[in-house]
């Protein structure tokens, strides 16, 4: 644990205030653990604390949510759109980051996004799929280079596409 805190410190150390830092712990804290970091993380300006207990733990997460400040995300370890429904409707969480990939494809990521959108949670591509977005702008970029999903939603890009026209 402190490898890790000592780690995140230093990164923040030498980026600095106008750099974002956001760190992904796989679920593989304890949430006594988890606290502990979560707080230290406060102290060096961490804007995200993902995965930092194992998803399938909702009360570790009401508890964490309760406690901190910093913003928790999940992502990593879901393989559903259900997992996804059942964290935002919790609460707990300020970012949710859908893997395509895990979830079969850009329709159960683009329900994730709806869902979040509904309950004012930020989203971002999980894995290899971009950078920190919210997730209705990070829906509407990938609509916008996949011509054939703009046309799906009846001009609700139309404002989104004149001013990006996309690829």
């Amino acid at each position: 644990m402190q490898a890790d805190a000592d780690r995140v410190r230093d990164i923040s150390a030498g980026l600095g205030d106008d750099a974002s830092v956001s760190v992904a712990a796989d679920g593989r804290f304890d949430l006594g653990t988890a606290t502990a970091l979560a707080h230290f993380f406060e102290d060096q300006g961490v804007d995200l604390f993902e995965d930092p207990i194992p998803a399938a733990d909702a009360p570790g997460y009401a508890k964490l949510a309760a406690a901190l400040d910093v913003p928790l995300a999940v992502g990593a370890a879901l393989n559903s759109r259900d997992d996804f429904f059942r964290i935002i409707r919790a609460g707990d969480v300020r970012t949710v980051r859908p893997d395509p990939c895990r979830l079969g494809g850009i329709t159960p990521v683009l329900k994730v996004a709806a869902v979040a959108e509904a309950f004012q949670v930020s989203g971002a591509a999980g894995a290899d799929a971009g950078g920190h977005a919210s997730m209705p702008g990070w829906v509407s970029m990938l609509m916008l280079s996949v011509p054939y999903l703009a046309g799906a939603f009846g001009g609700l890009l139309t404002a989104r596409a004149a001013a990006h026209p996309g690829p």
